[in-house]
């Protein structure tokens, strides 16, 4: 898998989550390129499927669920209006991936979302059941107080975003650079793909 935020926080991280609370389960993270992975789709008692366009996975889906096998897929974005600067606008703006996806959410028995208003947006348009799974930390975060205790003389800020964020900053760069000249020794943090 690559290393983007995605990846950590959609992929890794509820694995490693649902790995650590039911130490009995066997939890693997398979890449949506690996042959095995209709090996593993076939046989997993729960499979989660990550915003899949792989309509060679449908059959299996169908197949699963007449096995009483349950499967969920995850869509986190709102494909139905990407932002016109995102680097999958382009795709997204297709009706056909769009029908694709909300076939996937359909035959599966559930979707996972980032937010409630995803949720209903896709309930409304497929008839589906959906989960928030709300963006998180990996870890838990230190106290207030403790940061307190802790806090450095010189601010620092900081921005994180994907690429679809890349014009929200670029259009911030000159508010970061009238704090950078007007603070001296503050730094500017920046987490993204």
């Amino acid at each position: 898998f690559d290393s983007t935020g995605d990846t950590a926080h959609r992929m890794r991280w509820p694995g490693q989550q649902i790995a650590l609370q039911n130490p009995d389960w066997l939890v693997m993270n398979v890449d949506a390129l690996a042959a095995e992975r209709f090996i593993w789709a076939e046989h997993a008692d729960l499979l989660v499927i990550y915003q899949t366009h792989d309509v060679d996975l449908i059959p299996t889906i169908k197949r699963r669920k007449a096995l009483g096998l349950k499967t969920l897929v995850e869509y986190n974005d709102n494909f139905y209006e990407p932002p016109s600067a995102s680097p999958v606008f382009g795709d997204w703006s297709s009706p056909i991936l769009q029908q694709i996806y909300e076939e996937f959410i359909k035959i599966a028995d559930g979707v996972i979302v980032t937010t409630e208003n995803l949720g209903k947006r896709l309930a409304h348009e497929t008839g589906c059941q959906y989960y928030a799974l709300a963006n998180h930390f990996p870890a838990e975060l230190d106290s207030l107080e403790h940061l307190e205790k802790s806090k450095i003389q010189t601010p620092n800020f900081g921005w994180a975003g994907s690429l679809g964020h890349a014009p929200d900053i670029i259009s911030t760069i000159p508010a970061i650079k009238s704090i950078l000249d007007a603070v001296p020794g503050s730094e500017f943090h920046f987490m993204g793909n």
